[in-house]
């Protein structure tokens, strides 16, 4: 499916929609109220990175743009299927996406195994870790990870809480809660498949097992 790219006309929509003004917008993407003005009446356009930001704004809002200029709220409980390197970039930008202009700023991890995480970063690896953390620094968020005990690789230790979970409550199929997106990741020998489920109601029965688990999980020693 072609990626539609917001015009001025539906940034404006979006923006009476969520009932924000310019300086709301202005204050959770870092786009001057100016520049965004000038865009909507489409006095001038915007520089592409400005423009991706409002629109990821947006969609992490709960907007969805079509074509034809349609905008609309997006249906309630929609997901979507990503896959291989460029999948696994595309979910974790969506992870700091969605923490950075989402009021929930609860991410709970289970299952998981850092050194699959690790392989699919690839060179972006550094670069995403620092974000975070920047990002942490500015807004904070708590950032909880559920690892097998005696696993011993922390790879968001900068920003994020590890404990040991006993194997025999360790799932074969991590689990990752942010915002009101609850992402299910299948690791391959040569593959990786991530399931979406934007829907909050989802979101918050799997943070209410993750809570029992946390409870129930030891500090690494």
């Amino acid at each position: 499916m072609r990626k539609i790219v917001m015009s001025g006309k539906q940034c404006a929509a979006a923006k009476a929609m969520l009932g924000l003004g310019l300086q709301q917008v202005e204050d959770a993407t870092g786009v001057p109220k100016n520049s965004i003005s000038r865009y909507e009446t489409e006095k001038s356009d915007m520089r592409k990175d400005n423009k991706s930001n409002i629109q990821k704004f947006y969609e992490n809002s709960g907007i969805q743009f079509t074509e034809f200029n349609g905008t609309r709220e997006k249906p309630s409980g929609s997901h979507r299927e990503l896959n291989g390197y460029s999948g696994f970039q595309e979910f974790i930008n969506d992870v700091y996406d969605t923490v950075k202009h989402q009021p929930e700023k609860d991410i709970v991890v289970s299952n998981v195994n850092e050194q699959l995480f690790n392989k699919w970063f690839g060179a972006n690896k550094n670069e995403y870790l620092n974000r975070m953390s920047a990002l942490n620094s500015e807004s904070p968020f708590t950032f909880k990870i559920l690892l097998e005990n005696g696993d011993d690789y922390f790879l968001a230790s900068g920003y994020a809480e590890y404990k040991w979970l006993d194997p025999s409550n360790f799932g074969s199929v991590p689990f990752y809660i942010y915002g009101d997106k609850t992402a299910l990741i299948m690791f391959k020998d040569e593959d990786v498949t991530i399931y979406i489920i934007k829907n909050s109601e989802v979101a918050e029965s799997f943070r209410r097992t993750f809570t029992v688990l946390w409870k129930n999980a030891c500090i690494p020693t």
